[in-house]
């Protein structure tokens, strides 16, 4: 499923981490929540952003069309959000294992993904964090910098 959150608030200053924290397991106790055969059946959606521009746009158009109204709003939030969070249940181990689960998700993810998006933070089971970058909107210096920095922090800093 695809949930949006804001991480900043009125001002534009970011929310408390524990807001954060809050936010997010409501997420997630949200998904545990979902009826199963409509978890599958949301969750497909982001293959659709896999392939090649001019397929994903027809696949767009006929989303918007079939879906109309609701479907429309979707998107918008959707595409206006900064990021994109991935929650897998994966656990890579790997560097094999990793680079497969972040590149493109592979057969066990890869629909939790959207690829039209300019940034995505992958986050597994077991912790381990993963950035994909869609260039078209960014150079891959921001990038770097933006891994470096999570990178650096640690949960103990962002809590005080």
């Amino acid at each position: 499923n695809f949930y949006a959150m804001d991480f900043l608030n009125n001002n534009h200053d970011p929310l408390p981490i524990d807001v954060l924290e809050n936010g997010l397991q409501h997420i997630v106790d949200m998904t545990k929540n979902s009826n199963e055969k409509n978890l599958l059946l949301s969750n497909q959606l982001g293959i659709l952003t896999s392939g090649n521009r001019d397929t994903w746009a027809k696949n767009r158009d006929d989303l918007l069309r079939l879906g109309g109204e609701e479907m429309k709003e979707a998107l918008m939030l959707l595409e206006s959000g900064a990021f994109v969070l991935c929650l897998d249940k994966s656990t890579p181990i790997t560097k094999d294992e990793c680079a497969s689960i972040y590149w493109h998700g592979n057969k066990i993810s890869g629909y939790n993904r959207w690829f039209d998006k300019s940034m995505q933070l992958t986050c597994q089971a077991n912790g381990n964090l993963g950035f994909m970058g869609e260039h078209s909107m960014m150079d891959g210096m921001p990038a770097v910098g933006l891994c470096s920095h999570i990178k650096k922090c640690d949960y103990k800093t962002l809590k005080d």
